[in-house]
This record gives structure tokens, sequence and C-alpha cells, in this order.
């Protein structure tokens, strides 16, 4: 039986199902032999993904980390209290701490 490396996924969840461990090595051994445009092409989507994530990563520190350098600026402009500056700190943190919890399910998908 022929399988291409899209099939790889569906053919482990059948094996799963059987425990058809043959099936499992065959689909991988046909993947490998292959090694075609196919794989080279999701290689070059996962490096793509990588730097994105990577940049996004690296725009939410720059987010999140400029209050706590123009604190003082923003209180003092806003005419704060120290417990308002503390609260509007607090929230960006636990914001950042909820949301960890739907992108986690989404980039397991």
């Amino acid at each position: 039986m022929k399988h291409t490396p899209g099939d790889l996924g569906e053919a482990v969840r059948e094996a799963d199902d059987d425990d058809g461990q043959e099936e499992i090595k065959a689909v991988v051994e046909h993947a490998h032999e292959r090694g075609d445009a196919s794989g080279k092409a999701h290689d070059a989507r996962r490096r793509r993904i990588f730097a994105f994530l990577c940049a996004a990563q690296l725009l939410i520190n720059c987010d999140y980390g400029i209050l706590a350098a123009a604190l003082l600026h923003v209180q003092s402009t806003m005419h704060m209290t120290w417990l308002g500056a503390g609260s509007l700190s607090s929230i960006i943190y636990f914001s950042l701490s909820l949301a960890t919890v739907p992108v986690g399910f989404v980039l397991q998908r």
C-alpha cells in the first residue's frame, strides 16, 4: 500500500486503533524514501512559523515590558495612586496569563 507523507498522521491513528506497527513502519519508510519537495516544503513552512512565533514573542515582550519603564510617567500624567498604578501593571500580566490557555490550545492544532 502506497502512502504520501500527508497520510502519516492518519495511518498512525489507524494503527493505534489496531496495534498495526507494521503499517506505521511502512508509512514512515515510504515518507523517508520520497524525500521530495513535499518534505522540504513542510520544513520551510515550519521554519516560517517558528520565525513568526519568535517575532511575535519579541513584540509581546516589548509591549508588556514598556509599562514598567514608563509607569512613573504614566502615574504622574494620569494622576494615579500607587494602588491604581499597581493594578494597571497587574492587569497586563493577569491578561497575559489568561491568554496562554487558548493560545496553547490553538498552537497544538
